[in-house]
């Protein structure tokens, strides 16, 4: 088998194994991944956050959990690396934030923060991403450079799912948010999308009718608070986490 060549992107001395190019640059030394002109590392720094963390669950999982070590000692690291207890792996310095690797750094922070502030654990963001697919629920697009938003209602704080996070055009503020602020809030709005779809206003007209039906969505019943356990469906419909529940 064919020994692949280096990745060959300029890095700094220190933050990769390096060869040195025709003009004595250093370049990044590590095999160029099949099919692609540059390095595994370097190809997994471009990629989204869930896609680096699902490597760095995999790095993890092949250490068996009595070799596991919480550090090892500078000595002991290879050049241009270092040490992640978070993946138990060596990671070149230009994948390093801190004292861990990128993907380590970047889900503790975020597990955190889901925590803090809708109560939820990192596992139970994961498994709704993974029941979505990776993808926001309402336009099944995938968010390439920033974490899918955990979207809550603001009224009881109820988590309800993973939304597009662009403050601008995502579902989370451009769609979401205006359903909820017009009357009767989403559902009703929701419905009344639907009924626009299905039977528009100019084919009522064509049937005679003067006045539009307002939708009234039914009362919620207890939904799940900042902080707590236990989740309910759509509005009267209690239900298990992972059941997708219609409006």
């Amino acid at each position: 088998m064919a020994k692949r060549p280096p990745c060959g992107k300029f890095v700094l001395r220190d933050q990769a194994p390096i060869v040195l190019d025709v003009k004595d640059r250093p370049t990044c030394a590590y095999p160029r991944m099949a099919g692609k002109r540059q390095c595994g590392w370097h190809w997994l720094d471009a990629q989204d956050a869930m896609t680096q963390a699902s490597y760095a669950a995999g790095r993890l999982a092949r250490v068996p959990l009595e070799q596991r070590r919480p550090r090892v000692d500078k000595s002991e690291w290879p050049a241009g690396e270092r040490w992640c207890s978070g993946c138990q792996s060596f990671v070149p310095l230009f994948y390093v934030s801190g004292s861990r690797c990128k993907s380590c750094t970047s889900e503790a922070a975020h597990a955190g923060m889901v925590q803090k502030v809708y109560g939820i654990t990192s596992d139970e963001y994961a498994a709704m991403y993974a029941l979505q697919g990776g993808r926001c629920y309402i336009c099944q697009r995938q968010s390439p450079s920033r974490r899918l938003a955990v979207d809550h209602d603001h009224d009881s704080g109820a988590v309800r799912g993973l939304l597009c996070p662009d403050p601008e055009r995502g579902c989370n503020h451009a769609i979401l948010g205006p359903l909820e602020a017009s009357p009767g809030g989403a559902l009703a709005a929701a419905r009344r999308m639907l009924d626009y779809l299905l039977d528009p206003p100019y084919d009522r007209v064509q049937r005679g009718e003067t006045t539009m039906t307002t939708y009234e969505p039914p009362k919620p019943v207890q939904r799940r608070v900042r902080g707590t356990t236990g989740y309910i469906s759509a509005p009267g419909k209690p239900h298990g986490m992972g059941t997708l529940a219609p409006f």
